[in-house]
């Protein structure tokens, strides 16, 4: 019911290997991830960035979605989309260029997977200029990658895997 986050390829290798061995090791990880701050950027239903203006309230916390057709998908079958809820969430939480707020909407994609996000269009270029300058402030809210072998999905012109707001 949400991610797991490992250190190491190795680590994740061990873990399918036999998921119910760290059971007590995934609860902590929950544990201390459910203090951290973090903010939705991906709808639960589409996967799409979300779009502020289309959301739900439920148990006090909004959930945020890219359109209202997915709204109303979720609220047919919200068990359906309980683990891509989980998963829609960010712990990074501050651009690490200008240190305001993310935007869902602004961000690159990295062959290793990792989503990075901006507060604006622009930070993006100023970011894959000199990575190895605002790795330590992705790296302080928890994202941590490599400059020297950073590569990211595609090209950022076409925004076909990496996404800038116009």
């Amino acid at each position: 019911d949400g991610p797991v986050y490992f250190c190491c390829k190795g680590c994740i290798k061990k873990f399918e290997a036999d998921p119910a061995k760290y059971e007590k090791q995934v609860a902590d990880q929950r544990v201390l991830l459910a203090k951290l701050p973090k903010i939705q950027v991906t709808c639960p239903v589409s996967g799409k960035p979300v779009d502020e203006k289309v959301f739900i309230e439920k148990d006090g916390a909004k959930i945020l979605f890219c359109c209202k057709g997915c709204v109303e998908k979720y609220q047919k079958e919200p068990g359906k989309f309980s683990a891509r809820l989980a998963d829609s969430y960010s712990y990074q939480t501050r651009c690490p260029i200008m240190n305001e707020e993310i935007d869902p909407t602004s961000f690159i994609k990295l062959k290793t997977g990792q989503t990075i996000y901006f507060c604006c269009q622009g930070c993006d270029k100023k970011f894959l200029k000199d990575p190895a300058k605002y790795a330590p402030v992705l790296e302080a809210q928890g994202t941590h990658i490599d400059p020297k072998k950073m590569e990211i999905a595609s090209d950022p012109k076409t925004k076909t895997e990496s996404k800038s707001k116009s």
